[in-house]
């Protein structure tokens, strides 16, 4: 269940990537700021239940794919009710890394580190994922898409525009820490 809660999560959300293969310094992504700020936003929004700004930062071939804004926020709703009853919830996230830019078919096309922290009842686990942003407007406005376990074969049935030259590293397995 809670591989079936990590894997449903990221297709809707990102929601949510340790991209060696794509670090950069800020030189090489001018959009650093930009791209934090606004991952940053919808990861807010997700975790304030503000359902509504976090579709806006979401891309809309996510959205399509899992029926529509309502459908999106109906099934984020119903998942989080059930993370509740196992006792089980989203302590928090950091997303970080954004990658090197690529620009293709008049969009430009990053990935970022996302790390999400969970909580299972006493236990505490996270996993890292790639997030991949894309603007379509020269970097001022962002919109992402989880790739968590997907391969880049998968991504581009969601994602058509998305360049061969995006890599996308493999999901980490959960991995559970101890806090005192």
């Amino acid at each position: 269940m809670i591989r079936r809660f990590i894997i449903l999560f990221n297709l809707l959300v990102f929601a949510t990537v340790i991209c060696y293969a794509q670090r950069t310094s800020s030189s090489e992504n001018p959009y650093k700021k930009q791209l934090l700020a606004q991952a940053n936003l919808m990861g807010n929004a997700l975790m304030r239940s503000d359902y509504d700004t976090f579709c806006k930062y979401t891309h809309p071939s996510v959205i399509k794919g899992v029926g529509g804004k309502g459908e999106m926020i109906k099934s984020i709703v119903e998942l989080n009710k059930t993370l509740k009853q196992q006792g089980a919830f989203i302590a928090g996230f950091l997303i970080s890394n954004p990658g090197k830019i690529i620009k293709t078919n008049n969009e430009l096309q990053c990935t970022l580190q996302q790390r999400v922290n969970m909580v299972f009842g006493k236990k505490r686990g996270f996993y890292s994922s790639t997030l991949i942003a894309i603007s379509a407007d020269g970097g001022k406005n962002w919109l992402f898409a989880t790739a968590v376990n997907k391969d880049l074969a998968a991504m581009k049935k969601v994602l058509p525009n998305l360049s061969m030259d995006i890599v996308i590293l493999p999901t980490t397995p959960l991995k559970y820490y101890n806090q005192k």
